[in-house]
């Protein structure tokens, strides 16, 4: 079977072959470079939900009632 180099990448990280010495930190590298570049177009929407979550942050007693 013939994957991707990215998909047998993710499959090697996962399994924990990066640490011994086989073949693949170049697709590696690819991997990250695909991840950080889908970050940064998807930069706005997530900085939005940040923003979101640290509104919807609640102070709670020890009972856990909120205390607003």
């Amino acid at each position: 079977m013939n994957t991707p180099p990215a998909g047998s990448t993710a499959t090697a990280l996962l399994a924990g072959d990066v640490l011994r010495n086989t073949p693949i930190h170049s697709p590696l590298r690819l991997l990250k470079g695909l991840y950080y570049a889908a970050s940064l177009l998807n930069f706005r929407r997530t900085l939005k939900a940040s923003r979101m979550r640290k509104h919807n942050i609640r102070v709670v007693d020890e009972t856990g009632a909120a205390m607003n």
